[in-house]
């Protein structure tokens, strides 16, 4: 535990469940405080090969590991993994993820996507060597269209001056309407009593 000796492996057998898992059993010095959420791992000495039992002790402010699981005969310290095992885990991702990337990049480098590309930057090469010969034209557009829109804004605004003007004859118009509409009345009115 954190590279001091604290015991000795006692016996090893294969797991059930063919995962090829191995229990150890280990004999751990007394005294020696194991806390609820460590973790065991094999560690290898790189130099000499000797492979040690590691246990990564859980919080200090845990409780004890001294519950005994169904169809043990101890507590039991769960299965962790060392550094090297995370480094040599995240280099296989690493590999596989370069491996990926690689592919894709010679997708995108294919000789058809290269020709597409290529036939892409010409045609847009072709249309600004366009746009910069008609430059005049396009700016003679642009002042016509601007032209344009001016006389649609005059129209629009004599359009609204002119309906402003008819509404007030056409109001002339219904009241002078109304004026000879009653004397209309009046008159057959009279024309009735005359007759009667």
């Amino acid at each position: 535990m954190r590279g001091i000796k604290v015991g000795v492996v006692d016996s090893y057998r294969f797991a059930k469940g063919g995962d090829e898992a191995v229990s150890v059993t280990t004999r751990i010095d007394e005294g020696v405080p194991v806390h609820a959420g460590a973790a065991a791992y094999i560690k290898r000495n790189l130099v000499t090969g000797i492979a040690s039992v590691e246990i990564n002790n859980g919080p200090s402010d845990s409780a004890l590991l001294d519950e005994i699981p169904k169809g043990e005969r101890y507590p039991v310290i769960a299965e962790g993994s060392s550094d090297i095992d995370k480094v040599a885990t995240a280099v296989s991702r690493l590999a596989v993820n370069g491996a990926q990337v690689l592919e894709k990049m010679n997708t995108l480098l294919s000789d058809e996507n290269q020709r597409s590309v290529t036939q892409t930057l010409a045609n847009l090469n072709e249309l600004s060597g366009h746009l910069a010969a008609n430059k005049e034209s396009l700016d003679a557009a642009v002042q016509g269209i601007r032209d344009a829109s001016d006389e649609f804004r005059f129209a629009g605004a004599s359009i609204s001056q002119a309906a402003t003007r008819a509404e007030g004859s056409i109001v002339s118009v219904g009241q002078n309407a109304n004026a000879a509409l009653k004397e209309a009345t009046l008159a057959m009115e009279k024309l009735q009593h005359d007759a009667g």
